[in-house]
């Protein structure tokens, strides 16, 4: 049986999405997790969620791939949807937590 490819995953709705995320993530299959993160994040219901963004890293960081946790982080400040608020400090801490986790040090927050 092959893998689930992006368009087979593109069909899924968002809640089951979301469960294969979590579900990939609870088992560690972090080239699977990247993949269905991906797909998420082209939906066009997708806005940058701090927490998803969390778990993912923290998935990441417990496979011990700090390259694809770059990636990431990249992918996040590179975004032009205004990704971050300076009032959001809940999702901030939720994700300075496992970037601190992973050695990642703090992301520099937007002016």
């Amino acid at each position: 049986m092959s893998p689930a490819s992006s368009s087979d995953l593109a069909r899924l709705t968002k809640a089951h999405l979301l469960d294969v995320l979590a579900e990939l993530q609870r088992q560690n299959q972090w080239r699977l997790t990247l993949k269905a993160f991906g797909t998420d994040r082209r939906e066009p219901w997708y806005r940058h969620d701090l927490a998803l963004c969390a778990e993912m890293i923290t998935t990441l960081a417990r496979c011990i791939v700090r390259d694809e946790i770059d990636a990431v982080v990249t992918d996040l400040l590179q975004g032009d949807e205004g990704w971050i608020s300076s009032e959001d400090t809940k999702g901030i801490s939720r994700l300075v937590r496992p970037l601190m986790v992973a050695e990642k040090g703090v992301l520099p927050l937007p002016v």
